[in-house]
C-alpha cells in the first residue's frame, strides 16, 4: 500500500492511495503506566502503545490527547533524531493503512529537507513495529518496504494536480507557472514551477523556507497575555485556549479573551510572510499564473 505522510512542526498528515486521510497535532506525551482513562466514550484523541516482538516499549498520548496532557512538539533538536518522529509516523501509518508492508512517501519542511533527507530516510526505512490505538480498536503491524522523501511544498503542488492514485485531476494547472506558499506551524516554505523549453521546471532560486509560521502568531499572543496578566503563561496554555476554548484563557480566577488579539497578530505575521516572499521571488512573482497557499496558516 502507498501512503504519504507529511510530518510538520504543527500537524502530522497522512493519506493512502485510496484517499483515506488523517490529520492530528504533532504532539506526544508519555503515558505513565499505560495511562488511566476517566473520560470514556469516543474521542478524537489517540492513546497509542507501540510493541516490538510482542513487548510494549512505549505508551503515549498523541495529537489532541498529547496537547491536553501538556505534551511537546520537541522540534528544537535535529529533525532526523527527533524522539517523536517515528512515533508520529507509525501512528499515522496505523490510522490510514490496512496492509503491510508500506511504500512510504514522507514530506519534510524545506529547512530540513536539504540537509537531513537521507538521515530521515534511513531512520524510517527500518520502521517495523506493532501499533495499538486504543478506543479506535486498531492494532496493526507497521512495516516500511521502500521510502521516498520530498519537500512539503512539492507535496502541495502535486496534491493540487494529482489524485492520491497518481492520476491527473487538473491538466490546466499542470501547464501553468505555479508558486507555492506553504504556511506551517513553525516554518513557511516556498517553491515555484516555471515554464521552460521542456515544460514546467522547478526554479531553484525560488525555493526556500522562512523560520516563522503560525507559531510566531501564538508567541506574539503569549507576549501580550503575559503583559496583561503579569505572568509567564506556558505557550501550550495559549494554544489550548485558541484551539478548544474560543480563545478564553483562565488563569488565577480571571478570564482573558485571546481572540481579540488574533486579527492584529495574524495580520502582522501575514505581512512578514508577504514581504519575505516578495524578497525571495522578486520580479519573477509577476510571471506566475497561479499561487497556491496551503498549510495550517493558509
Amino acid at each position: 500500500m502507498r501512503i504519504a505522510v507529511d510530518v510538520g512542526f504543527g500537524y502530522t498528515k497522512a493519506v493512502n492511495e485510496a484517499g483515506k486521510m488523517v490529520s492530528f497535532p504533532s504532539i506526544v506525551a508519555p503515558r505513565a503506566g499505560g495511562g488511566i482513562d476517566i473520560m470514556g466514550g469516543d474521542q478524537d484523541d489517540y492513546l497509542v502503545s507501540l510493541y516490538s516482538q510482542g513487548v510494549r516499549f512505549g505508551s503515549y498520548y498523541i495529537g489532541d490527547a498529547g496537547l491536553i496532557n501538556n505534551g511537546t512538539r520537541a522540534w528544537d533538536e535535529n529533525f532526523a533524531q527527533n524522539r517523536n518522529l517515528k512515533t508520529l509516523v507509525a501512528t499515522a501509518l496505523a490510522l490510514v493503512g490496512d496492509r503491510t508492508p508500506v511504500s512510504l512517501a514522507v514530506g519534510l519542511p524545506m529547512a530540513y529537507y536539504r540537509n537531513q533527507k537521507e538521515e530521515v530516510k534511513d531512520g524510517l526505512a527500518a520502521l517495523d513495529m506493532d501499533v495499538l490505538i486504543e478506543k479506535h480498536q486498531i492494532r496493526r503491524t507497521v512495516m516500511v518496504k521502500d521510502i521516498v522523501v520530498y519537500p512539503q511544498g512539492a507535496g502541495v503542488y502535486y496534491g493540487a494536480v494529482l489524485t492520491p492514485a497518481g492520476e491527473i485531476k487538473d491538466i490546466e494547472l499542470m501547464q501553468q507557472s505555479v508558486g507555492v506558499i506553504d504556511i506551517g506551524h513553525r516554518t513557511t516554505d516556498v517553491m515555484a514551477m516555471s515554464r521552460g523549453r521542456k515544460g514546467l521546471t522547478p526554479r531553484e532560486d525560488m525555493i526556500g523556507g522562512f523560520d516563522y509560521g503560525m507559531n510566531a502568531a501564538i508567541k506574539q499572543i503569549k507576549a501580550i497575555v503575559d503583559k496583561v496578566s503579569q505572568a509567564n503563561i506556558p505557550i501550550y496554555w495559549v494554544e489550548q485556549a485558541l484551539t478548544w476554548n474560543q480563545g478564553i484563557l483562565e488563569y488565577k480566577g480571571k478570564r482573558y479573551n485571546l481572540k481579540k488579539f488574533e486579527t492584529q497578530v495574524y495580520a502582522q505575521v501575514a505581512e512578514l510572510i508577504v514581504a519575505s516572499v516578495k524578497q525571495k521571488w522578486g520580479q519573477e512573482l509577476d510571471r506566475l499564473s497561479v499561487i497556491l497557499i496551503a498549510g495550517g496558516g493558509g
